[in-house]
């Protein structure tokens, strides 16, 4: 019994309210308990931790588009130890260079905010290797407005880029195919 007589409608509605706050109750705790089994509560205390290192960096490179040459450029900075933060949109790379435990930002390079995240107001340099040259582009141009003494070196597809981006404030422009071409050329000639 209630602590007041209830009418007939009003045991239907404590009825379906009990009903109704049970349902809320029995899916909040599957939802926390599917939260801790499926590992979403580490992989969200690994970021944060991520997150607190990357703020902490001074004086680090940041390497955005981690395609063949951006592979490269990792390694390269592991091997001579300096410190770097890698920036890819593709959740796949995401997820495997989250495994190898480097730092990293998930989303897209040209954002002002993805690259605030990856603290480049206190970075040493930007690598820009991203897919296009317009993407480059547009990454030169956002990551000079975040940190105007960013050294920047991007990576150009077409001749035509390289004066583009030294206009928008790159430091260096690497053209892949002609640098290949010309070691393949070296190696015939000269090997």
């Amino acid at each position: 019994m209630e602590v007041n007589p209830l009418s007939h409608q009003g045991r239907i509605f404590t009825i379906f309210l009990i009903i109704f706050g049970m349902g809320v109750l029995l899916f909040g705790i599957s939802t926390f308990t599917a939260f801790l089994v499926e590992g979403e509560l580490s992989e969200m205390l690994r970021r944060r931790k991520m997150d607190k290192r990357i703020s902490g960096l001074k004086g680090h490179y940041i390497v955005c588009g981690i395609g063949g040459i951006g592979k490269h450029i990792l390694n390269e900075l592991h091997k001579t130890g300096r410190p770097f933060v890698a920036i890819d949109k593709n959740e796949q790379v995401c997820r495997t260079l989250g495994e190898s435990e480097i730092l990293l930002v998930c989303g897209d390079a040209t954002s002002s905010a993805v690259l605030k995240a990856a603290n480049a107001e206190y970075a040493k340099g930007v690598f820009c290797a991203l897919h296009s040259d317009a993407e480059n582009l547009l990454l030169i141009l956002t990551a000079k407005g975040t940190n105007p003494d960013l050294k920047i070196v991007a990576k150009a597809d077409e001749d035509e880029s390289e004066n583009k981006m030294r206009k928008a404030g790159a430091d260096g422009i690497v053209l892949p195919e002609f640098i290949g071409g010309l070691r393949m050329a070296s190696e015939m000639i000269r090997p």
